[in-house]
């Protein structure tokens, strides 16, 4: 009996010991701090399911949507809505849960972007769907014009027609260098954009190219027009007309002449070209300096019409204002104007330090005629520097040089007024096939704006002229060797010991209690 009360006298005294007190705070501090950070884990997880919580911290926020992105959908979605009296509803479809998305990086950044959209534009959702495999049919109608609907598509539809939806790829918002392998800039938001303004146009513009002549495919310039909402078409002038929704006609690099051959079943190419410009429609011609200059005699009658005439047989060099180790890669100047050339350098003649532009393997352009610079004007836009020379050969056979600033791009005009409307044409004449179509033509220079600045122009259409690719940086951290390891022995040596010797003093403490 008197062991067991002894037995019991000592159990009270550890339990109103303070040994006993202090050690069940500290276990019940630490139960409840487990169980706060797995509820507040779980209370995260369930926001971030409905509202993402992706902060872009990147320097230019390049997986964010930009202001010029905000104005131009904000305006497309209201002024589509106003046209049709209806409102429109735009939902994003993923393929797979979001959190096997995110797992991917570059995955991660298109579905954020997604999200961003939905997040600023009320009319835009975004949906993440697992049934393509075990429900296929219901993707059958997304794949009537050929689409193959894998986990990488993204299909974007409007509630407004089961026939308005687009289905795109990740891979479509990513750019790569030019060999393919490394990933060079994210153009997510150009891709969105031109999706967007495809869906919400009650007809879409249209650019078409020439065949039958030997035309190059220009497969940057192709993919500005689809960022741009246009639907692209192809035209064999022989024997086909030229759409009537054609906002520009583009001929590309012929190796060939168009032809002027008509009877009584159809026109001839140069008729339907010139009945095309005269209904104030715009054109695109590019032409490289390689070809004959006396095999295109139509087309060049066609060019004279408006002013302007390429020397083919000739390429402007420049051994000092070019590219180091190219002379045919020329830094081009642009040419100050107060008319229409001005719409195509204006964005960057006004910045304080304009980026320069590119043009490689440039056949010089003469302008034939100025006008009169209101209902038809020829200008230069952009022109090599006066240290650069065309070889020619002299009377004697041997090669000479002519030294001068040649223009390397021109545009021709032409307005009027009917039915009190504003009409415009305009012909754009390019002397390099290359102007679009090389690493030159991405941001670091200016040839990407001319471009864009150039569509707007010839169509005056709402593009999204001023989105361009974000180019990647590499924002990992890098340090110096010595930096390197402090920074190691203070992460695996110093903190450690430190937690380990304040593991001890706590220890000391409580054991004196």
């Amino acid at each position: 009996m008197d062991k067991k009360n002894t037995e019991n006298k000592r159990k009270g005294k550890f339990f109103s010991s303070k040994k006993f007190k202090y050690g069940a705070l500290a276990t019940a501090f630490t139960a409840l701090f487990i169980v706060a950070v797995i509820m507040l884990n779980v209370i995260v997880s369930a926001v971030d399911s409905k509202f993402p919580l992706y902060v872009d911290l990147t320097e230019d926020q390049i997986f964010s949507i930009s202001d010029s992105t905000v104005e131009l959908i904000r305006g497309q979605l209201d002024t589509f809505q106003e046209e049709i009296g209806e409102e429109v509803k735009l939902k994003i479809t993923f393929l797979r849960p979001r959190d096997q998305l995110a797992a991917n990086e570059t995955y991660n950044w298109v579905i954020n972007l997604a999200e961003s959209y939905a997040n600023t534009f009320p009319e835009i959702e975004v949906e993440y769907r697992e049934d393509l495999y075990t429900h296929p049919e219901n993707y059958a109608d997304y794949t009537r014009y050929g689409e193959s609907i894998t986990y990488s598509s993204i299909i974007m539809t409007s509630n407004l027609s089961q026939a308005a939806y687009k289905v795109f790829t990740f891979d479509s918002c990513l750019v790569y260098d030019e060999d393919g392998a490394n990933l060079w800039a994210f153009k997510g938001e150009m891709r969105f954009n031109a999706v967007i303004l495809e869906l919400t146009s009650r007809q879409s513009p249209v650019v078409t190219f020439t065949t039958g002549h030997g035309e190059s495919t220009p497969e940057n310039l192709t993919e500005v027009f689809y960022n741009c909402g246009f639907r692209v078409e192809y035209v064999d002038l022989l024997t086909e007309e030229i759409s009537d929704d054609t906002k520009i006609l583009v001929i590309y690099n012929p190796q060939e002449d168009i032809k002027t051959q008509e009877d009584d079943s159809r026109k001839s190419e140069y008729t339907k070209i010139s009945d095309y410009l005269n209904a104030y429609r715009s054109m695109i011609v590019a032409i490289a300096p390689s070809t004959s200059p006396n095999s295109f005699p139509v087309l060049d009658e066609l060019l004279a019409d408006w002013g302007i005439e390429v020397e083919r047989n000739q390429m402007v060099l420049d051994d000092t204002y070019s590219v180091p180790g190219d002379n045919r890669m020329l830094y081009v100047d642009y040419t100050e104007s107060e008319h229409i050339a001005a719409a195509l350098t204006g964005s960057l003649t006004e910045m304080s330090s304009p980026p320069r532009s590119i043009s490689y393997i440039s056949a010089p352009i003469r302008i034939l005629e100025k006008g009169d610079g209101d209902l038809f004007s020829v200008e230069p836009v952009l022109v090599s520097s006066v240290n650069s020379y065309v070889e020619v050969v002299g009377e004697n056979g041997t090669i000479e040089k002519q030294s001068g600033s040649y223009p390397v791009m021109a545009v021709s005009s032409r307005f009027t007024i009917e039915n009190n409307q504003n009409l415009y044409g305009h012909v754009l004449v390019i002397g390099s096939e290359y102007f679009t179509e090389t690493n030159t033509y991405r941001e670091q220079y200016g040839n990407t704006s001319i471009i864009y600045s150039a569509i707007r122009l010839l169509t005056n259409e709402n593009v999204a002229v001023d989105i361009q690719y974000k180019v990647l940086e590499d924002y990992t951290l890098t340090m110096e060797t010595g930096t390197i390891y402090t920074f190691a022995v203070f992460a695996v040596g110093v903190i450690p010991v430190a937690i380990f010797a304040l593991g001890i003093v706590v220890y000391i403490k409580r054991k004196h209690l």
